[in-house]
C-alpha cells in the first residue's frame, strides 16, 4: 500500500462508505488518512471516534485489498488527519466494487467544444455506459474513438450532486436508432470519488429494497 492510495472504508454504524487517501505511516504502528469530505456527504466528524471499528478497502494493480482496523485518533491543525492502528493482516478480493448498477440518468458528454445529449444506462465506481440518439450525434461521429479523452456529467442519484468527471471513452456500439459508449472514469479527485461512492452504496441499497 503506498502513500497516495485511495481508501474506501467503511465505518461501523454508518451505511455511507467513505473515501479518503493515505497520507502516511509508521509501518506495524498506525495509518495515517486524510480526513474525507464528510460536509459534501451531509456527515458530521461525530461519526468517527476514538475506538470505532472501520473496514478499508483499495486497489492495487487490478486487485481489490482489504483490512479491518479501528480509530486511534485525529489532529485538527493544521490539517485535519485520522490516525487508524496499523492493520494485522490483508485479504485480497475480486472486483465485485466496480459491478455496475443498472440506472438511467440524464447526462452530456463532451467531446472536443461539443456537448451531446444522451443518457447513463448503468455505472460503476470505474465507469459507465453512455447512449445518445442518433440524431444527436450523428454530426460528432468522427470525434467519438476509442481512448479518445472526454469529459461527462451528471447528476447522481439519492445524494443529488452534479459531478463531471474526466473520461475516456474504451467501446463504441451504434445501431440505427442510437449509440453506446463505453466509458472509463480517469483522474477523479478525492471529493468526487467520495460523492460518486455514497451515491452508488445508496443506489444498491435501494435496488435491494
Amino acid at each position: 500500500m503506498d502513500i497516495g492510495t485511495l481508501l474506501g472504508i467503511q465505518v461501523k454504524g454508518l451505511e455511507t462508505q467513505l473515501t479518503t487517501e493515505l497520507i502516511g505511516m509508521e509501518e506495524g504502528e498506525y495509518l495515517i488518512l486524510k480526513m474525507p469530505p464528510l460536509r459534501e456527504l451531509g456527515l458530521t466528524a461525530t461519526i468517527l471516534y476514538r475506538g470505532n471499528d472501520i473496514s478499508v478497502k483499495y486497489k492495487h494493480k487490478g486487485t481489490i485489498f482489504g483490512f479491518s482496523s479501528h480509530i486511534l485518533g485525529f489532529i485538527t491543525n493544521p490539517v485535519q488527519l485520522i490516525f487508524v492502528d496499523y492493520p494485522s493482516k490483508f485479504e485480497s478480493f475480486g472486483l465485485q466494487s466496480n459491478k455496475r448498477i443498472p440506472c438511467h440518468l440524464h447526462a452530456h458528454v463532451k467531446i472536443s467544444d461539443n456537448l451531446i445529449e444522451g443518457s447513463i444506462t448503468d455505472i460503476s465506481a470505474s465507469g459507465c455506459h453512455f447512449v445518445a440518439d442518433i440524431q444527436n450525434i450523428e454530426h460528432y461521429l468522427k470525434s467519438i474513438e476509442t481512448d479518445r479523452e472526454i469529459s461527462i456529467t451528471f447528476k447522481v442519484p439519492v445524494l443529488e450532486k452534479k459531478l463531471t468527471i474526466t473520461s475516456v471513452q474504451k467501446n463504441i456500439r451504434k445501431n440505427a436508432s442510437d449509440i453506446g459508449i463505453g466509458i472509463e472514469f480517469i483522474n477523479m479527485d478525492i471529493d468526487t470519488k467520495a460523492i460518486l461512492s455514497g451515491s452508488l452504496l445508496k443506489m444498491k441499497n435501494n435496488s435491494n429494497e
